[in-house]
């Protein structure tokens, strides 16, 4: 499958250890919603085509939105936050120490508000 994807596929995925969110194959598959959840929920195998592509699905699991995530999952997500908010800290810093050394040097100036 990787060497026929390599070949052949404009884009795969072939982790079946990761997990995705509905509304994210959604984007990328021209499905009906509904069909797309039948297949989920039941862990089916199916074939969807468009005018220009071939996709081909195989559902290992499935959780519902107030069941808990897998640690996988949740862990990249988690991941996600820890650093977006590290980024946030150390933009507020630079911030606040650019500022800082443009008081001391006297390097800017102040307008009044109208």
């Amino acid at each position: 499958l990787v060497e026929y994807g390599f070949q052949y596929a404009e884009d795969f995925y072939l982790k079946d250890s990761t997990w995705y969110e509905l509304t994210d194959l959604y984007r990328q598959i021209p499905i009906d919603m509904l069909k797309l959840r039948t297949m989920c929920k039941n862990l089916l195998t199916g074939e969807v085509e468009d005018d220009n592509y071939i996709y081909l699905l195989r559902i290992n699991g499935y959780i519902e939105k107030r069941q808990k995530a897998p640690l996988a999952f949740a862990k990249e997500k988690v991941k996600k936050m820890i650093l977006n908010g590290r980024k946030m800290d150390l933009l507020a810093r630079t911030y606040s120490d650019l500022y800082k050394d443009a008081v001391k040097s006297g390097s800017f100036e102040k307008y009044p508000t109208p």
